[in-house]
């Protein structure tokens, strides 16, 4: 049982009423941070969640609807209510990315978030290239992705070009996990990748990846 865990995630928001969530988490609370309104058009963060939940069931999910957004300022706003209450977390999930963009602000919170106790897994982003922040950030645990059979790095996945990394920061990703080919959750008129009927989708990305390894994590945290 995980329901001492506390997750939150940064994404487009949450379906609350899909019947995966509901029976995978021990509670859900959405707050809008975006400059739209509270439903999960994507479907991006019902998937997300899914994921962050299933193996490891029971934890409680904060939704920082933080997505889509023409500015970092939804972010900002969601790291400081995190960092105004450190000891309400335990797990950060991150399925976004700044594509080939390194932004020293958004590592600064997540190395101040780390430092708290919290633990951030950032997807290391769908770029065909160089990956840009929050997963570049050094206390943050960044998570690439693998093909159907996990056996190689999808050409999507994202990476970090530094050929001289610093020692105890060896390169992004840090983990990788199976990224490609993904069931899960759809909100409810949910535009995310291949739908299969109302409440499942078929969707690639380290988006996906990430919450897979947030999972275990989650199941680790229980544990202690």
């Amino acid at each position: 049982d995980g329901s001492d865990v506390k997750i939150v995630v940064q994404d487009t928001g949450l379906d609350e009423s899909h019947p995966w969530v509901q029976k995978q988490t021990s509670d859900t609370e959405m707050i809008n941070f975006s400059h739209y309104n509270d439903k999960d058009k994507k479907g991006h963060g019902t998937m997300v969640t899914d994921l962050a939940t299933r193996y490891a069931t029971g934890a409680s999910v904060e939704m920082h609807k933080c997505l889509p957004s023409d500015d970092l300022e939804p972010t900002y706003n969601s790291f400081q209510r995190i960092l105004d209450n450190p000891d309400g977390y335990d797990v950060l999930v991150m399925s976004w990315n700044t594509p080939k963009t390194q932004i020293d602000e958004i590592d600064e919170y997540i190395n101040e978030i780390a430092n708290e106790g919290i633990i951030p897994i950032a997807a290391a982003g769908n770029s065909y290239g160089e990956t840009g922040s929050p997963a570049t950030a050094k206390k943050c645990i960044s998570i690439g992705a693998l093909t159907e059979d996990g056996e190689s790095v999808t050409n999507f996945s994202s990476w970090d070009k530094d050929d001289d990394p610093e020692p105890g920061f060896e390169g992004i990703p840090e983990v990788s996990a199976i990224g490609k080919s993904i069931i899960g959750a759809n909100a409810e008129d949910g535009s995310l990748g291949h739908g299969i009927n109302g409440t499942t989708t078929v969707a690639s990305g380290t988006s996906f990846s990430c919450p897979f390894v947030a999972n275990l994590v989650v199941d680790i945290v229980r544990r202690l």
